[in-house]
């Protein structure tokens, strides 16, 4: 999935954490769901899912950022 979006210009503001169902949290790149935190995931992470999310979120987007820099070499 992130490589088709990769190959769709997909830019860093694109990304985003938002609470699902039950307490999960999920990170979506523009409407897709990438991934699913639940409160499992966060406690092994010593988190919160929102938080881990947020986490997440954060590090994919810059992940983008950096590509497209780099891109420009």
């Amino acid at each position: 999935r992130l490589d088709r979006l990769f190959d769709d210009d997909l830019q860093p503001f694109e990304i985003s954490a938002r609470e699902m169902s039950a307490g999960a949290w999920g990170v979506f790149a523009r409407q897709t769901l990438i991934v699913q935190v639940t409160a499992a995931d966060a406690a092994f992470a010593g988190s919160t899912p929102q938080s881990l999310a947020q986490d997440i979120r954060g590090r994919l987007a810059w992940a983008i950022q950096e590509a497209q820099r780099l891109r420009k070499f």
